[in-house]
């Protein structure tokens, strides 16, 4: 035992003299870039989170050279030697970087480090003029580190027994394989545990300079080359969206209201009774005669991150990635909180379980919203994923009843996600077993009914306006990921002040929400969204646009357009029932141009492409990428 102590010691002095270096770096930049900020509180819930923050780091990084240590009695020596100096470079660079980060934007590196590398000849100037005295002490301090990290690779150790390093390796890889990880739960931490303040600059400060920046590299990764679904120059993208097109009056509300959405999980059209679905909703079917109920509202696509980015972003969805994982948009990202804010709202993200997953707490607690995740744990029934519905409602009732502030709260809800987890013996059955999805479907509609009754007792609800809307449907597996469309329609549904008893057959996307609520406050403030204000625009056919993988398609009046990376596309008249009863295929030549139809052999009647619907589906398409890229779906929009 005392050989394998003993071969753990290069390990223990570099965790020790690391640990001690950031939590002394985090006081300092604490004290230089966010002075506004300090208290005795966040200032410790800073160090503990980036305490939390650095053991992923050194666990991560340590694991190969440990286990080899305890594999090989550390023979030859100079490979800890190297490896020990080439991690003590690489987390004291990152942190000395951090500096320049941190004054310059408030931030750790992020994907911007990496985008200054095409430029070395500038950065090379910034930081000899820039910052002389902070480039001299980084090199120096980056130096020292290495070499400390080579010192320690060069501790001796004493050999320890076969038998004794077989049974401690695997021990070792599973100890830090954990530590790595910092989580049992569903999800592993990220930088979403770093979002526990109201200062920006102090939650990133308790994260850790070298996994925000390897995160960004991987999350660089992710974005998607467009150039295999057709050219088009910029200026036409945004004519043809409608983007920056549009003026504002600048008026705000004088009165502004509370908002509450409640983001319901997968409860797709098929569920609801008042869209033609299982009679599976009463408490929703009746709330819809209250209200103006959406009745051709469709998701941007299959999961719960591309609802987050359209319902509380109003972003059209990119070809990949989800934008809520992508580096550019974790902060100065518009949402609807960034919006809200300067109104005076108090925004919350209310979720029963990991808000780190999905990477939804640093995106929304980067953009505006405070993120309350395991809300109501311990007050209801404690599933796989979380709080039940039931639980997490009467919480917030609770809370919304004692706020004085407008404030504007997002529910996700979870007990509808698969395996379907909520309490037994509060509804009915539907079908058996009892984890079915219309049996989730039931209690999901049985506690919105149960928080519209208590909201109703309070004074709050009398100056609320209330969104219902659903974040995907149910996943159907099939070679056509759009047919039938039926497969993306949800529920939407508008309620509370201001609101009248109606149905608007509009079609529509989540995109179009942002703007209408905004709308429905009475704020006419600039804001990015291309979507439209859906009371205004009930005279219009609509249009909806969805994502699923590679493929994306444009739905206008009866017609959608399919857009696939390369080869041929699609464009068809869509029947009353969401099915295809017209197809067209058509090509990309070689400019990015489309050259016209190809007969299909199954058609009846001849009809070619419409070219400029097929230019409008993918200027949506390369719209999203274009805001990403160029930073214009900014928050400062509105500022």
């Amino acid at each position: 035992m005392r050989g394998l102590l003993s071969l753990l010691k290069p390990f223990a002095f570099f965790c020790l003299i690391f640990f001690a270096l950031f939590a002394g770096l985090r006081v300092a930049f604490a004290v230089f870039y966010a002075p506004e900020a300090i208290n005795v509180n966040d200032l410790c819930t800073a160090l503990l989170i980036g305490a939390r923050m650095d053991s992923i780091v050194i666990c991560a990084l340590s694991l190969p050279v440990v286990v080899w240590t305890i594999a090989s009695n550390c023979k030859p020596q100079i490979v800890s030697r190297l490896y020990f100096a080439f991690c003590a470079f690489l987390l004291t660079f990152f942190e000395v970087i951090s500096a320049g980060f941190l004054d310059q934007y408030g931030l750790r590196p992020n994907h911007l480090f990496f985008d200054y590398l095409d430029h070395p000849k500038e950065i090379f100037y910034m930081l000899i003029f820039g910052y002389p005295i902070l480039t001299l002490i980084g090199i120096l301090l980056t130096i020292l580190a290495a070499f400390t990290g080579y010192k320690i690779g060069s501790i001796k150790a004493r050999a320890a027994p076969l038998k004794i390093r077989l049974i401690a390796t695997p021990i070792a890889i599973v100890v830090l394989s954990i530590g790595a990880r910092s989580s049992f739960g569903i999800s592993a931490a990220n930088l979403g545990v770093t979002m526990f303040g109201a200062s920006q600059t102090l939650n990133e400060i308790a994260s850790n300079g070298t996994y925000s920046a390897l995160y960004s590299l991987y999350q660089l990764d992710k974005e998607v080359d467009l150039s295999e679904y057709g050219a088009m120059d910029d200026e036409e993208i945004l004519a043809r969206t409608g983007f920056g097109a549009r003026t504002f009056s600048g008026t705000t509300p004088s009165d502004p209201p509370n908002i509450v959405i409640v983001i319901w999980e997968s409860m797709g059209a098929e569920f609801i009774g008042a869209l033609g679905g299982l009679p599976l909703t009463p408490n929703f079917d009746n709330l819809a005669k209250e209200g103006t109920l959406l009745t051709n509202m469709y998701a941007t696509g299959t999961r719960t991150s591309r609802g987050i980015e359209a319902i509380l972003a109003g972003f059209l969805p990119i070809v990949g990635a989800p934008v809520v994982k992508l580096p550019k948009s974790q902060n100065d990202f518009w949402t609807i909180a960034n919006h809200l804010k300067p109104l005076g709202y108090n925004c919350e993200f209310l979720y029963g379980g990991d808000a780190n997953f999905d990477n939804m707490s640093r995106f929304l607690g980067g953009n505006g919203f405070a993120i309350r995740s395991y809300f109501a744990r311990g007050e209801g029934y404690d599933g796989r994923w979380g709080s039940d519905d039931l639980a997490v409602f009467m919480a917030a009732n609770r809370e919304f009843a004692k706020a004085d502030a407008p404030f504007c709260a997002v529910i996700l809800t979870l007990s509808s996600h698969l395996p379907f987890d909520y309490p037994n013996g509060v509804v009915a059955p539907y079908n058996s077993p009892a984890a079915t999805r219309e049996n989730a479907a039931l209690f999901a509609d049985y506690a919105l009914g149960e928080f519209f009754k208590a909201a109703k007792r309070e004074p709050y609800y009398q100056n609320s306006i209330f969104l219902i809307v659903a974040d995907h449907t149910i996943q159907v597996r099939g070679g056509d990921p759009f047919a039938p469309l039926e497969k993306y329609r949800i529920p939407a549904l508008f309620l509370g002040r201001g609101v009248s008893a109606a149905k608007n057959e509009t079609i529509a996307s989540q995109v179009d929400l942002p703007p209408t609520l905004i709308a429905l406050i009475g704020d006419d403030r600039p804001r990015p969204p291309i979507g439209r204000d859906l009371f205004a625009a009930s005279d219009e056919k609509g249009e909806a646009v969805m994502q699923a993988g590679s493929a994306f398609a444009y739905l206008a009046g009866d017609t959608i357009t399919i857009l696939r990376r390369g080869g041929f596309e699609t464009q068809a008249r869509v029947d009353e029932n969401g099915s295809y009863s017209l197809r067209r295929d058509f090509a990309l030549g070689e400019d990015g141009e489309y050259i016209g139809a190809l007969e299909d052999a199954n058609a009846t009647e001849g009809r070619t492409i419409d070219d400029e619907l097929a230019r409008d589906a993918l200027a949506r398409l390369l719209l999203s990428n274009l805001l990403y890229q160029k930073r214009l779906h900014s928050a400062r929009i509105v500022q």
